[in-house]
């Protein structure tokens, strides 16, 4: 419901036509006044109603009707349909909420959307106040629904959703609708789905037994809803059939999709689960089987009335001002299509329903109240048309009908929170005509019908074209791999097929490939043959691959590669940082394991060396050299007598390798290069140190044969970033060289990285 405040215009206008009313001097004429305040000018009445209708259309009810009251204290106010005679009591009140209007304060309105039908027993719209008429507005004759419009009577169906047996009043309210289809002599009943809450056998079983203890021999349809897939213990989901509960018609037909054709019109069911693709509870999937029989049936049937069951909306829930967008409240679904889930599949589906505006959808799913198209933002809830093709209508639930709550306390239902209804049970009578049929929707717990949920749809014959014929024309095989050699596996999974069409589409598809004329084990030119089937046509296309003997793969040469090549006398030679590649007649290369002869290397003499890498594969056998450099790290002969000299240190970090008698194996060092000390007496050496952590720094003495000797027994420890440390010593007996360390015995970090200005002084 919607209120708005009037201006000071109208409401000046108002006040001029109650003057003139009440005998008071009338500031204007009476042609002037508000049509809602005229319309009830002497007269008892005090409520004003004008309706102002959308079109001339007979029986159409779509407009607005406005409602004035000229008395204060008058609250309450129902509109109602009438005859001559009085008010229509089968129906509800056409407002849904009572009219307060307070006079000088607002005015109030009812919207009836685009197909709402004016009761063909009605002849006016009354106002009511503790059932005394207050108000009335005759409707013109034009506007009133005749036989002469709708043609011969055809017959009747029951249309209903959402009966989700397993629910508290589902059985109570399915045995009120079939008894009353089979009281008024209906021809079928027809549903839009989830006729359980879940499709397991104990509920289908419930809700089997629950309709043929009802129907008697009344015809029952249904569509697949959602629920019937609800979980993975669903009859559906497990690849079981479930047609048997959705058609009473005795059929060996086993598939959820079929149609019936009653009384010349066409009554199609198609089914919201694909069994290929694993879906939740509220995906909706069409197979494309299932696609290609719907538009098989509907390019049939493109002439004649065709009723579509089909549970869920296009898009989201419900239908909002626009015809397919969001409405406010339950379910919105990210997938809505195909089995694949893709674009073009939806739009297959849709482009169906474009082109074939014959059609007159019914849909479920959201269990809305059809009160609620009242509210601004659903007044196209109930009714929609796609793209100028076929026409959509909202079934609300039988069961359990949802409310809208004012939730944010604005006096307005339109909120996105609802609440089941299960005081209500929502069905739907469709009275078949010649030219068109009339929608009436019924409330079975009232037993009444729902005067703002009474339709009517003009199905006068439309032209639809025939759908164009679209034939396979060709097809094209590709594949990745075509050159193969003797003895190797054939692979067709690189293969893809395109079929190519009538329409110039195109898209990919699954081909039979034969490939048994190939040998892989003898070389040659080989066919292997494509053949695609569609619609009674078969198209083939080959492919040529070529079988050759494996070439022959020798080695042809090694390379060799050494990360270090510079050594000091005495430094121990590292071969771990040799890289031996092996070189490939076909071009091809790898790393390999060989041999290092190292025999030709004087790690104690300055020179010149070269290293022998050797590498044998399949009786062939290569080699490759590397030449090393050994310096001698050497001082003055003859340093000035009682005058330390300096000498360059080079620093390594790591312990020493390939000398015995390492100091400690889980001490972390940094090193220099030896230093020989031969002609020299005493040494000297000094660090500064960058980091705060304690270190040692010792002079490490070592023989001509590599083996320490000695290490400085006074070295000193420090813990103080920019200290300096100093370890003099006099050279041992039998000392050939000599190296620096520096030592932690825990961190793992080379300490080479955290000295500075270490200088080496010998004399």
């Amino acid at each position: 419901m919607s209120y708005y405040k009037i201006s000071d215009t109208t409401l000046k206008n108002i006040a001029n036509a109650l003057r003139a009313k009440t005998g008071s001097d009338a500031l204007m004429k009476v042609s002037e006044m508000p049509d809602a305040i005229a319309s009830i000018k002497n007269s008892d009445l005090k409520v004003g109603i004008k309706y102002n209708f959308n079109n001339n259309v007979p029986g159409d009810a779509s407009g607005t009707i406005y409602v004035c009251s000229i008395d204060i204290n008058l609250t309450d106010i129902s509109l109602r349909w009438a005859d001559n005679e009085g008010d229509l009591q089968e129906y509800t009140n056409i407002n849904v909420e009572a009219f307060n209007v307070e006079f000088m304060e607002r005015e109030a309105y009812i919207y009836m959307s685009e197909i709402n039908l004016i009761p063909t027993a009605a002849t006016r719209v009354i106002a009511l106040v503790d059932g005394a008429v207050v108000g009335s507005f005759t409707i013109p004759v034009a506007k009133r629904l005749t036989s002469s419009v709708l043609g011969n009577h055809v017959g009747d169906v029951a249309l209903l959703s959402d009966v989700h047996i397993g629910y508290d009043t589902s059985v109570e309210d399915l045995t009120k609708i079939l008894s009353y289809a089979r009281t008024i002599g209906a021809d079928a009943v027809c549903i839009a789905g989830d006729i359980t809450q879940q499709g397991t056998q104990a509920y289908l079983n419930n809700w089997q037994s629950a309709r043929d203890n009802a129907r008697g021999s009344l015809a029952v349809y249904s569509c697949t809803g959602n629920h019937e897939a609800y979980n993975d213990n669903c009859l559906i989901v497990q690849g079981q059939s479930i047609r048997a509960y959705l058609d009473t018609d005795s059929t060996s037909d086993t598939l959820p999709y079929f149609y019936k054709v009653i009384n010349g019109d066409v009554y199609v069911f198609v089914s919201c689960f694909d069994g290929d693709v694993k879906q939740s509870r509220d995906n909706v999937m069409y197979t494309t089987a299932q696609l290609d029989w719907l538009e098989d049936v509907l390019e049939t049937y493109r002439n004649q009335r065709v009723f579509l069951f089909a549970h869920v909306p296009p898009n989201k829930w419900a239908m909002s001002n626009n015809g397919f967008g969001i409405a406010n409240g339950a379910y919105s679904f990210d997938v809505w299509g195909t089995s694949s889930g893709v674009l073009a599949d939806r739009t297959r589906f849709l482009s169906l329903m474009e082109h074939y505006k014959n059609v007159i959808w019914f849909s479920g799913h959201s269990h809305i109240k059809w009160e609620y198209q009242e509210s601004a933002s659903m007044k196209n809830l109930n009714y929609a048309r796609y793209n100028n093709g076929a026409r959509l209508i909202h079934l609300s639930s039988l069961t359990v009908p949802r409310d809208l709550i004012d939730s944010d306390n604005d006096g307005l239902k339109d909120d996105s929170v609802t609440d089941y209804i299960y005081a209500e049970s929502q069905a739907m009578i469709m009275e078949v005509y010649e030219n068109g049929i009339l929608l009436k929707g019924r409330d079975f717990i009232v037993d009444k019908f729902i005067s703002i949920a009474q339709f009517y749809l003009d199905t006068a014959p439309v032209t639809v074209p025939a759908k164009e014929v679209v034939t396979l024309t060709g097809i094209e095989a590709v594949k990745t791999k075509t050159s193969y050699s003797t003895g190797e596996s054939l692979n067709t999974n690189d293969i893809t097929v395109t079929a190519y069409y009538s329409n110039n589409t195109s898209k990919i598809v699954t081909a039979m490939i034969n490939t048994s004329n190939v040998d892989m084990n003898i070389q040659g030119t080989y066919q292997i043959t494509i053949s695609y089937t569609e619609n009674g046509t078969t198209l083939t296309d080959t492919i040529s691959i070529t079988v050759e003997d494996a070439p022959v793969i020798t080695l042809s040469s090694i390379t060799a590669t050494k990360t270090k090549t510079q050594y000091n006398t005495n430094e121990s030679l590292n071969t771990d940082d040799i890289t031996i590649t092996a070189h490939y007649s076909d071009g091809s290369s790898q790393v390999v394991q060989g041999t290092v002869d190292t025999s030709n290397a004087n790690m104690a003499a300055a020179g010149t060396y070269t290293i022998t890498v050797s590498y044998s594969e399949d009786g062939i056998t290569k080699t490759a050299n590397i030449t090393i450099t050994v310096t001698s790290a050497s001082v003055e002969p003859n340093p000035p007598s009682g005058e330390y000299v300096e000498i360059p240190l080079t620093w390594h970090n790591g312990r020493v390798d390939g000398v015995t008698g390492e100091i400690d194996d889980k001490a972390k060092y940094s090193y220099t290069d030896a230093v020989s000390v031969s002609n020299v007496s005493m040494v000297k050496a000094t660090v500064q140190t960058n980091i705060c952590t304690e270190y040692y720094l010792q002079l490490v003495w070592f023989n001509a044969n590599n083996e320490m000797i000695r290490y400085s027994e006074d070295d000193r420890a420090t813990t103080t970033t920019g200290e300096i440390v100093t370890v003099e010593m006099a050279v041992p007996s039998g000392a050939s060289y000599l190296r620096i360390n520096m030592k932690h015995g825990t961190t793992s970090q080379y300490y080479a990285q955290a000295r500075s200005n270490t200088q080496l002084f010998v004399k």
